[in-house]
């Protein structure tokens, strides 16, 4: 049987559920900007409803003229499938996934 205080350390493990820390963003910098430009395009992978992302696309080509946005709308299993079979042929063909 559990002693009281250990009860406790244990209650209060599971009281919140544990997160990875998210990875820290890149800094965007103007090389960054014009190496985006050069490509041309940024791939996006979304989950979410189609017109929200579209919303978004839009939304960070007026911030960042001359780079385009594809916008390519299925479902999240599916979307961590294509990325999973993407990276495992050595195709890094995705810039952003929700």
């Amino acid at each position: 049987m559990l002693g009281t205080s250990a009860a406790a350390v244990v209650g209060t493990m599971f009281a919140q559920p544990s997160r990875a820390a998210a990875p820290s963003p890149d800094a965007v910098t103007p090389a960054l900007i014009e190496a985006a430009r050069q490509e041309g395009k940024v791939s996006y992978y979304a989950a979410i409803e189609l017109n929200v992302a579209e919303r978004l696309g839009k939304m960070f080509e007026a911030k960042y003229p001359g780079i385009a946005v594809r916008v390519e709308r299925s479902g999240a299993e599916r979307i961590f499938q294509r990325i999973a079979q993407e990276q495992g042929s050595g195709i890094h063909a995705v810039d952003i996934a929700n």
